[in-house]
């Protein structure tokens, strides 16, 4: 009973880590995800995304030249603003655990 308890927990931890994988767009399959006999690793260089021409990873993980220009994402951006003024103030960069040491 222990052991049906385990893989149900480990199943929905896996299709979950997958569906993240589907949200952001990485060209990952199920399959290459939770394969435990060769653990996938990620190309080097940019993350591998779906084409725009499909709907379902095909599993061809190449580091390919993104299609679209990257341009920093807002929450980048405040991060990098609050950081700004926290070191203008003198207090530590949010997120850092300078403080707590």
């Amino acid at each position: 009973m222990f052991a049906v308890g385990v893989l149900i927990v480990w199943g929905g931890y896996a299709v979950t880590s997958w569906g993240l994988c589907l949200i952001k767009g990485y060209n990952v399959t199920l399959g290459q995800w939770v394969n435990p006999v060769s653990p996938f690793q990620w190309p080097s260089g940019p993350v591998p995304l779906i084409p725009a021409t499909q709907i379902w990873p095909d599993g061809k993980a190449t580091a390919a030249a993104p299609s679209q220009p990257s341009s920093p994402d807002i929450s980048t951006q405040m991060q990098q603003q609050q950081a700004q003024i926290a070191q203008n103030q003198g207090r530590p960069i949010p997120g850092s655990v300078a403080s707590r040491l």
